[in-house]
């Protein structure tokens, strides 16, 4: 249980993350990926 709080978490900050650069494709490489997913 733990460790599914902990990923949701990880999920969220990401997100939140997105949300303040969306016109930023190269934010980060890790994010990259998730920008092209949204």
């Amino acid at each position: 249980p733990s460790d599914g709080q902990r990923r949701r978490r990880q999920q969220q900050q990401q997100q939140q993350q997105q949300q303040q650069q969306p016109q930023q494709p190269q934010v980060l490489s890790s994010e990259g990926g998730q920008l092209r997913h949204n």
